[in-house]
């Protein structure tokens, strides 16, 4: 399953003759997934994260791939600024995952030992209730 507006994995490899272009688009890609990401992560949806994941995934090998053939993140001075300025979002957004990631986990840790609790006795339950024998 999709999210809306997000595209699919694209199956054509990076050109043998990266440019600019292509690594920023890339990195355009990525921030946009990451949105996605953000949005499934804060309405709770785990199917929508898990297809985001993918493509983040599949995403992040091309970057790789395109840095690895010698391609170049921008020459132009407002190539560059527009560089650092994505890869400062970028930081932001990982960060913000992570965070709520973390928060999915206690609560699902929580969640398990709330429902763990409910197969067990209750303790002391005579002095609750007052009956001594």
């Amino acid at each position: 399953m999709q999210t809306p507006g997000i595209e699919g994995p694209r199956t054509a490899p990076v050109s043998a003759s990266p440019s600019v272009d292509q690594g920023l688009l890339l990195l355009e890609t990525l921030k946009t997934l990451l949105d996605g990401a953000i949005c499934s992560l804060g309405g709770g949806n785990a199917q929508s994260l898990l297809e985001m994941s993918r493509q983040i995934k599949y995403t992040v090998e091309q970057l790789l791939t395109f840095c690895l053939q010698g391609g170049t993140l921008g020459t132009t001075p407002e190539a560059q600024q527009r560089r650092r300025k994505l890869l400062t979002e970028l930081t932001q957004q990982r960060a913000f995952c992570r965070t709520m990631l973390r928060r999915w986990r206690r609560s699902i840790a929580l969640r398990r030992q709330l429902l763990a609790l409910q197969d067990q006795a209750v303790p002391y339950t005579e002095s609750l209730t007052g009956d001594r024998t």
